[in-house]
């Protein structure tokens, strides 16, 4: 049920016909958890914030550093040296002070109890630049048979994919990770540079991805998005499960 408040808040949502107060509803009652929180998770975290989602968990160890500031847009100078997590929670707070924000403040590894993190929340938006970790977190989700929504950038581009139960015939992160710009290890990718807008480009396409699966709309699935900022290319790819994948051949969709 949505207050007064709320009606008044997500207005210009509820205008539309394909969301209305029931998808608003659906939103109200979501949960996403984000993991990482820095050129994509945060941005994404904005939007869903704006949203309405009902829950964002944020997971990050990391501290704002002043060259984080030119992309991850949360965040402003006085937030140097703080915790991600923290800072970016007050934020959103000022966005959107209905919603509940939950912080995990610890750094996925191999040792991280994945499945425990990921229980409690209905998707988990991908905003990491490390491979393993994308892969762990690939893993978690089709074994909870939890929705992934992918993102990754590099230079003047990025990709996007959204893998989605149900999984049996769709191929799953580790089917194409031989192709993922966005999991360059982060020293590489400091080397490689990254143009701001870039993140916000595919962070705003996942956060959408997110919205559309929760009001129960078509999402990219089985595809890949590939955009090129610079020419202003969008390529749509489709994706073939690998019948050799380590994760699908492993675990059951």
């Amino acid at each position: 049920m949505l207050t007064e408040d709320e009606l008044a808040r997500y207005i210009r949502q509820i205008d539309l016909t394909t969301l209305g107060a029931k998808g608003q509803g659906k939103l109200k009652q979501s949960s996403v958890l984000i993991v990482g929180c820095g050129g994509l998770g945060s941005i994404a975290s904005l939007y869903l914030a704006g949203a309405g989602v009902g829950h964002i968990g944020l997971l990050d160890y990391d501290k704002v550093e002043i060259s984080n500031l030119h992309r991850q847009i949360i965040y402003r100078t006085k937030c140097l040296g703080e915790y991600k997590v923290e800072a970016a929670r007050e934020e959103l707070q000022q966005i959107n002070y209905e919603i509940k924000i939950s912080l995990h403040q610890l750094k996925i590894t191999t040792n991280t109890n994945i499945d425990d993190l990921i229980a409690n929340y209905e998707c988990v938006l991908d905003g990491t630049d490390d491979l393993a970790v994308k892969l762990l977190l690939n893993k978690a989700c089709y074994r909870q048979k939890k929705p992934l929504f992918h993102g990754g950038v590099s230079q003047w581009g990025g990709q996007v994919t959204s893998i989605v139960p149900p999984l049996a015939e769709l191929p799953c992160l580790a089917c194409f990770s031989d192709n993922i710009d966005g999991g360059i290890q982060a020293d590489n990718r400091l080397l490689e540079g990254i143009l701001g807008p870039v993140c916000g480009l595919i962070a705003s396409i996942q956060a959408m991805e997110v919205i559309k699966f929760i009001i129960k709309e078509k999402v990219l699935s089985g595809k890949l998005l590939l955009i090129d900022g610079k020419d202003l290319n969008f390529t749509f790819i489709q994706l073939k499960k690998n019948p050799h994948c380590s994760v699908c051949a492993e675990i059951k969709g």
